[in-house]
Parts: C-alpha cells; sequence; structure tokens
C-alpha cells in the first residue's frame, strides 16, 4: 500500500492506514522495527507529505509513536546538519582559492606590469570562475602587455 501511494498526493489522507497496516504485520518487536523502516521510506520518497504529517500519523496509530518519530526526527536533524556543515567546508575552500587566485594574479600584475596593470586589477576583480583565473595566471607569465591580457581575458569572457 505504501508503494501504491508513495507519489499520490492521497498519500497524506491515506498516511494512518498505511502505518496501521505495516504495524500489524508483526509482534510488537518487530513491528515497530518494520513501522521504523515504513517512516523513513516516507520520510525519504514521500512527495506529498512533510515530515509533521508522517509524525503526527504515526503518533495517532502506533504505541510509542511519537518516540519513534523523535528518533527519526533526530538522526534527520544529524544528517542535515552534516550535509550543511560539508557544504560550508566546500564553499570556505572555495572562496579561500580564489582569494588566493585573486591576490596572486594582483601581485604578478603589480611586478610585471606596475601602474599599467591598474585597468586590468579592475577587470579582474569581480571574476569568480576558479578555471578561468587558473588560466588567467598563466597566460600573465607570457604576456607582453597589459593590452594583450586584456584582449586575452575579453576573448575569454566571451566563450564563457
Amino acid at each position: 500500500m505504501a508503494l501504491k501511494y508513495i507519489a499520490r498526493p492521497e498519500l497524506r489522507e491515506r498516511l494512518p492506514e498505511v502505518i496501521a497496516l505495516w504495524y500489524s504485520l508483526d509482534d510488537e518487536a518487530s513491528g515497530l522495527s518494520h513501522v521504523e523502516t515504513l517512516l523513513r521510506y516516507l520520510v525519504a520518497a514521500g512527495k506529498h507529505v512533510k515530515l509533521q504529517d508522517v509524525i503526527d500519523a504515526a503518533v495517532a496509530t502506533i504505541p510509542l509513536g511519537g518516540a519513534l518519530m523523535s528518533t527519526i526526527a533526530e538522526e534527520l536533524i544529524a544528517q542535515g546538519v552534516q550535509k550543511g556543515l560539508q557544504q560550508g567546508e566546500q564553499r570556505g575552500e572555495q572562496r579561500g582559492e580564489l582569494k588566493g587566485l585573486h591576490a596572486g594574479i594582483r601581485l604578478a600584475l603589480k611586478v610585471k606590469f606596475g601602474a599599467a596593470s591598474a585597468p586590468l586589477l579592475t577587470a579582474i576583480a569581480p571574476i569568480e570562475n576558479v578555471v578561468l583565473l587558473q588560466l588567467l595566471a598563466d597566460v600573465i607569465e607570457h604576456a607582453e602587455s597589459p593590452e594583450e591580457l586584456q584582449a586575452w581575458l575579453a576573448g575569454e569572457a566571451g566563450k564563457r
């Protein structure tokens, strides 16, 4: 029955029936284990239900439903926190790489071209594409003038 309704909007109304049926499949100890599996599935795959819908149906339908959902909710929160930390770490690394590339490019331009690099510094400041900045760092080494770099940068910007 869970599979039948998982992608349908009427799953929300059928939750108590679905949970009660799963709970009645076995004795209380293994029935709770089965229901826990079902509840995790409903929370993860149910497009038309929210976590609170599943919690409400579990609490109303089975003994210890609230405690079971509390455990599942805590685990989901922990997973969400872990995922958020990983994404934050990734963003921090990307920002650090961008800052380092920008600083290195600014220094290279000032050393190689002095004050003539000022227009390039302004053009490069908003670039957040790491690959483009890495290419630019390589191109600076071989460029003969700021105008040559400006032309290269304009051509690359047109490609992206």
